[in-house]
């Protein structure tokens, strides 16, 4: 402890009018735990700092944009968590 755990909430296409698009639009969830509240809300700080409006290539999935979009906390009687939303745009 502490940790941090990703998800992939959703992931729709950005089609147009004529086209299928070749983005897709990917809503990721970031969770820290931490045995303090703290803990977890410096580690959040620390990932949108680190990810917010990141562009570039990952493992050869190029991401154009990564922007930060919701905040929250999550409740456990032993730990304390927070989570964090990006919408990625991905090619």
């Amino acid at each position: 402890m502490p940790c941090i755990v990703y998800q992939i909430i959703s992931s729709n296409p950005e089609d147009t009018k004529d086209l299928t698009g070749d983005v897709d639009r990917v809503r990721v969830q970031v969770t820290a735990i931490s045995e303090s509240y703290a803990g977890a809300r410096g580690i959040i700080v620390a990932v949108k700092a680190a990810l917010n409006r990141y562009s570039g290539t990952v493992d050869g999935t190029i991401i154009d944009s990564m922007t930060y979009d919701n905040m929250g906390d999550l409740y456990n009687d032993e730990l304390h968590m927070q989570f964090i939303d990006f919408i990625v745009r991905v090619k």
